[in-house]
């Protein structure tokens, strides 16, 4: 499993802990993770208007039905709180989406696609599609490091064109995370057994600080899996976010702290989405109080799933309060590229889009 760290590490001494089978609180906190503690903010002063009842089991998952009358006081927290039933823990695998869903890609807009889709290809990314120009350069394009070949089961970064004047990344994403085992990606036996990095398919003359948009591209310790091993975004408020991608959205919480959110799905080949590449990516959430920059990059972030779009749209319908629910609830069930998509937005801002597998 993933562990929690950043710092200067041999390789040697990273890959000698992969052995560790849970990616846990202790692990960064015994590494000296760097951040200062922010407290979780409590469940009160919550502004939801209804009362609400207790979690329904909705073909899997978890509805939370919120009747008309009572209101409760709870600030102004637009999301339910945490709730749980029957002993159901965040992103146990009853709910609907837990094992048939993986994070599959996340939007960049950025001024230069070209040079973008270069760079991650020096550093061994693979193109899964793309779309040129008459020059042939790339217009747009789907770059992964995974192990698959397509978004159905390795992650990819969705690169496509910022033609106006005025880019910024903003402060939104915290970075990008690599797998250190990149650098073994044909010789995995060689990690285990403390050999030399062969680096290979990697450039000796770019490295991540030459990223051509200002986002951070960090290397991290990770199991054997997608090498895009960390999506790290930031946010006010972790409490709020956990609620939101587990009990809606039914990721499972691999790691949490007063500054930190680790969440994965970890999806069974029964439901048709392979696990032959290992661990899939994980999205981090770090706390801050700075407020939050979304900038013009980062557009949104997708999850394939197998569970029905259309299903899980009425659901969400149901968790939102009277009132907010055109403003989180983006994008009706729609049919597009040959699938059902739909989307909606997390505490933070974030757009976070459903697609169906097909």
């Amino acid at each position: 499993m993933e562990l929690l760290f950043r710092g200067n590490m041999s390789v040697g001494v990273v890959l000698s802990l992969l052995s560790l089978s849970l990616c846990s609180i202790s692990a960064f906190q015994w590494f000296g993770h760097r951040r200062s503690p922010a407290p979780f903010r409590q469940n009160q002063n919550r502004n939801i208007k209804g009362t609400l009842t207790r979690p329904q089991l909705n073909h899997g998952g978890l509805g939370m039905v919120i009747k008309e009358g009572n209101s409760s006081n709870i600030d102004n927290q637009k999301y339910t709180p945490h709730l749980s039933t029957n002993g159901l823990k965040d992103g146990e695998p009853t709910h609907s989406m837990s094992q048939t869903s993986r994070l599959s890609h996340a939007m960049l807009k950025v001024p230069r696609v070209d040079e973008t889709v270069r760079f991650w290809q020096a550093q061994g990314g693979t193109v899964l599609k793309s779309s040129l120009d008459d020059r042939h350069a790339y217009k747009s394009a789907f770059v992964a490091l995974g192990n698959g070949t397509s978004t159905k089961d390795t992650f990819a970064l969705e690169l496509v064109p910022y033609e106006a004047p005025g880019f910024h990344v903003g402060n939104v994403v915290s970075y990008l995370g690599v797998s250190l085992l990149l650098q073994f990606r044909d010789n995995l036996l060689g990690a285990v057994k403390g050999e030399k990095p062969s680096n290979a398919g990697m450039s000796k003359t770019l490295s991540w600080d030459d990223e051509p948009n200002g986002i951070a591209i960090q290397s991290a310790a990770s199991a054997p899996g997608d090498y895009f091993c960390r999506l790290a975004l930031k946010s006010n408020d972790l409490e709020a976010s956990r609620d939101f991608y587990t009990n809606l959205l039914g990721m499972q919480v691999k790691a949490a702290d007063e500054t930190m959110l680790c969440l994965r799905y970890e999806p069974s080949n029964a439901d048709g989405l392979s696990r032959q590449g290992g661990v899939p990516t994980t999205l981090v959430l770090e706390y801050t109080k700075e407020p939050l920059n979304h900038g013009n990059c980062l557009d949104h972030v997708a999850i394939r799933t197998r569970a029905n779009v259309e299903d899980e749209y009425r659901r969400l319908q149901q968790a939102f309060v009277k009132g907010e629910i055109d403003s989180k609830l983006y994008l009706k069930p729609t049919q597009m590229f040959g699938a059902t998509v739909m989307g909606v937005k997390d505490p933070n801002g974030y757009r976070i889009v459903l697609a169906s597998e097909v």
